[in-house]
């Protein structure tokens, strides 16, 4: 499966997780490549005498090249959602977090949400149509407009 993603997507959402993590006072790292989400979001963490890099959430970025309004839904495949809600359990949220040209916002991949097919189609790819879990862009919490 051909991997989409260039240098510039990795140095885009790079800014957009610093800034989250800045706007809430945590640390982050990267996952490999093929992850089912991009980041670990980490808060240094004092256990039993030893200091650990506990992980707080994880986080999926997207960015987009529209404003926020532009659609009623940000969607993502059912897979991202799917590893999502394994880790509710165990006290791990996991977002979205998106970078439209006007908003950045983000919302709980285990949010209210509705599924429908979909993906995109102009790269002659077959696996980019799948099912799509849609979030309502009205349930986001924005943390910066542009």
């Amino acid at each position: 499966m051909p991997i989409y993603e260039t240098n510039e997507d990795v140095a885009r959402q790079e800014r957009m997780i610093k800034r989250f993590c800045e706007h809430f006072s945590y640390d982050y790292a990267p996952f490999p490549p093929k992850h089912k989400v991009d980041y670990a979001i980490l808060k240094p963490q004092r256990i039993n005498g030893h200091w650990y890099k506990v992980v707080a959430g994880m986080v999926e970025v997207k960015t987009r090249s529209f404003p926020h309004k532009k659609y009623p839904t940000m969607m993502v495949n059912v897979g991202k959602v799917l590893y999502a809600k394994q880790f509710v359990d165990i006290g791990i949220k996991v977002v979205l977090l998106v970078g439209w040209t006007d908003a950045v916002g983000f919302i709980s991949l285990t949010a209210d949400s509705f599924a429908a097919m979909g993906g995109r189609n102009d790269r002659g790819d077959p696996n980019d149509e799948d099912v799509m879990i849609h979030f309502p862009i009205e349930d986001f919490t924005m943390i910066a407009h542009r």
